[in-house]
């Protein structure tokens, strides 16, 4: 989860910088400092399109369903 996060940020290195400082202050709570971050800069869609990349990337493909949607 954190990496789909870290992606949010790739094109902005200062941003992801802060994302790393929210990250390391979180310390045990890692994952809710991202998110936390994430709606304060991003807002709660770009959190909400994190949560739906991380479903769709854990799904099994099926014969109804052979490739994951990308978004």
């Amino acid at each position: 989860m954190l990496d789909l996060i870290r992606d949010l940020y790739v094109g902005d290195p200062a941003a992801l910088a802060r994302l790393e400082v929210a990250i390391a202050a979180g310390a045990g709570n890692r994952y809710q400092a991202a998110f936390r971050h994430v709606g304060g800069t991003r807002g709660q869609n770009a959190a909400n399109r994190v949560i739906r990349r991380a479903v769709l990337s854990a799904r099994v493909p099926s014969a109804a369903f052979p490739e994951v949607p990308r978004d």
